[in-house]
């Protein structure tokens, strides 16, 4: 299958992924906390990927490393679900674009890699991009919104991840998915054992869910996992660069399927559509896609 068509996928599948994480965090499930914890056996999907390749033990140093993006995921997955439950998910998604920038910095303090003109012009155009999202007129004022920070605190430990798995180097996806799971399955079972408001969450979720709910809960976690294999086969087979661009069509798709539901399925997901609103997203869109080529290219 040709590479484009595999990233694509991959970011059509994440999209509604997405979108189904926010109904469901909205709909049925009151705390972040309790649907993080609730979801944690769907780590255990990531054993398939066995039958396509071998899992590999790593050295003391990289499995410890390897480890902690379990943990840095647990921490972005819940700051995650706070925000979707607080922002529009276009504007969550449009938002998670800064996250090569905070992967350029973190890489530039950390791994000492030297930024590059293209580097600091894309810098400059994903600030731009992510400042016009980052503030909504509320009573005549222009203000920053919490669920914009949450964003971008969620981004921030997505992209310490990358930046771990940038050190790590050479790992194959089985491998990154099981040391990656384990620490978050780790991290879930510490939180559980010292926070008895954790239990409490987590047994509201598995008790207010009927199997139907659950299915859709599970089910996007699945399709999350999907979009992670489509897009490694299309780096595989695609050249890294243009496939990590074209993850930032996530953003488009997004859009799309938020203004389809807002205006035929408006229980689902309803979300402004005056213009002025949507073509500051797209503007901020076009901007992070830009920025986003120019990382890549170098």
């Amino acid at each position: 299958m040709n590479w484009i068509i595999l990233v694509l996928t991959a970011t059509v599948i994440w999209s509604i992924a997405g979108i189904i994480n926010k109904f469901c965090r909205v709909s049925y499930i009151e705390s972040s906390l309790g649907y993080l914890i609730f979801i944690a056996p769907a780590s255990f999907f990531a054993a398939i990927l066995l039958l396509f390749e071998p899992f590999t033990l790593l050295p003391a140093k990289e499995a410890f490393f390897a480890l902690l993006t379990g943990v840095a995921i647990t921490i972005g997955y819940y700051l995650y679900l706070e925000a979707i439950h607080k922002e529009e998910i276009s504007k969550v998604f449009i938002l998670f674009g800064v996250g090569p920038l905070f992967v350029l910095v973190l890489s530039t303090i950390f791994l000492k890699e030297v930024l590059t003109i293209h580097q600091y012009i894309a810098f400059a155009l994903i600030f731009i991009g992510s400042t016009l999202m980052l503030f909504k007129r509320i009573e005549h004022k222009i203000k920053l919104t919490f669920g914009a920070l949450l964003v971008l605190l969620s981004s921030f430990f997505f992209s310490v991840q990358d930046v771990i798995l940038k050190y790590i180097s050479k790992v194959n996806l089985t491998t990154m998915m099981f040391y990656r799971e384990a620490g978050y399955l780790a991290s879930i079972l510490i939180i559980l054992l010292i926070s008895p408001k954790a239990r409490k969450h987590t047994k509201k979720v598995i008790t207010d869910l009927n199997l139907k709910q659950t299915a859709l809960v599970y089910g996007a976690e699945m399709m999350g996992m999907t979009g992670v294999f489509f897009a490694y086969l299309a780096i595989q087979r695609g050249p890294v660069s243009l496939v990590k661009v074209m993850h930032g069509f996530e953003t488009i798709f997004v859009m799309i399927f938020t203004v389809i539901l807002s205006l035929y399925f408006p229980k689902i997901i309803k979300e402004e559509l005056n213009l002025k609103t949507i073509a500051i997203k797209m503007i901020s869109i076009v901007l992070m896609l830009g920025g986003l080529f120019l990382i890549a290219v170098k």
